[in-house]
Formats: C-alpha cells, structure tokens, sequence
C-alpha cells in the first residue's frame, strides 16, 4: 500500500504541475491576447492618424497646386501683354524707319534743289544786285 499512496501523491504532484503549468500558460495566452488587443487598437489609431495626415498633405499639395496655376496664369497673361506691347513697339519702329526714310530722301532732294539755287544766285548774282540798286534807287525818287 505504501507504494499505491506513494503512486497517488505522486499523481497528485505532477497534476498540480500540469495544472501550474497550464495556469502560468493560461496567464500568457491572456497577456498576449491583452497585448495583441492593445497593437491592434494602437495600429488602427496609428493607421486613422496616418491617412489624416495624408489627407492633409493632399489639401496643402492640392492648395499648392492650385496657387501654382493662379500664378501661372497670371504670368502668362502677363507675357501675353508684354508680347503685345513689344510688337507694338516694333510697329512704331518700322514706321518711325519709314517716316526717317522719308525724311532723310526730302532733306537730300531739298539740299539739291538747294545746291542748285546756291549755283544758280551765284552766276545771276550781278542780275540781282542790279535790281535792287534800281529798285532802291527807285524807291528814294518816289519819296
């Protein structure tokens, strides 16, 4: 008998240690399920803040971008206006060259016609100073 009482404690012992052992097992298991739990809350609001931040980033990129159009525009209308000023420009220089073309072929044909005259009074110079000594000697008599 002594051996079947020695057999049963025996048994009563390594079922206390399978019971310890199931129990600190048990425990475990509820730690991580608990920390599992825990990863997964911290996860989706890690995952909740992400796309809020990313939705954030999309208004300021979608703002930039539209800033970047607005400024865009601007400045080519500007260039737009700038192009048109400046072949105004190249308009009234044409035909400034045009008008000074003009101007620089009458001068040549007045200074000509000028050198012509200058020759001309030249040889009837005498024809001249005649006529006007006739035309002041005539002036004094009818005073």
């Amino acid at each position: 008998m002594d051996a079947d009482k020695r057999f049963m404690d025996l048994k009563k012992v390594y079922v206390d240690i399978i019971l310890n052992t199931e129990k600190e097992a048990t425990k475990k298991i509820m730690v991580s399920e608990r920390k599992a739990v825990r990863l997964e809350y911290e996860l989706k609001v890690a995952k909740k803040d992400v796309v809020q931040m990313l939705m954030r980033v999309k208004q300021m990129m979608d703002c930039k971008i539209s800033e970047a159009a607005v400024a865009s525009c601007t400045r080519e209308k500007k260039i737009e206006e700038l192009e048109v000023q400046l072949q105004e420009a190249v308009d009234i220089v044409k035909d400034l060259r045009e008008e000074l073309r003009t101007v620089e072929s009458k001068v040549e044909r007045f200074s000509k016609i000028q050198d012509v005259k200058h020759t001309v009074q030249v040889a009837s110079a005498p024809t001249v100073r005649s006529f006007l000594s006739f035309s002041l000697g005539f002036c004094i008599i009818v005073f």
